[in-house]
């Protein structure tokens, strides 16, 4: 069974082309974003996307479930 949560494991693609039309924060719809070293590399290794915009994303989620914890 799962944990309820919405999780996602990344691809470089999506990621890529979210970046290019500026929308990569539409992945905060998601509980967890795993995102493998070699796609990792991929993108943000090789500045396809900006470390900028990798950290805007999980920067958000941390403080989102900093927050939610805070709450319980």
């Amino acid at each position: 069974m799962g944990t309820g949560q919405l999780e996602v494991v990344a691809d470089a693609g999506p990621l890529i082309h979210l970046a290019e039309i500026k929308q990569i924060t539409l992945l905060e719809i998601f509980d967890a974003i795993h995102i493998p070293d070699a796609v990792w590399q991929e993108t943000v290794g090789q500045k396809r996307i900006s470390v900028y915009e990798a950290s805007t994303l999980f920067v958000t989620r941390a403080i989102i479930d900093l927050a939610l914890q805070q709450l319980r």
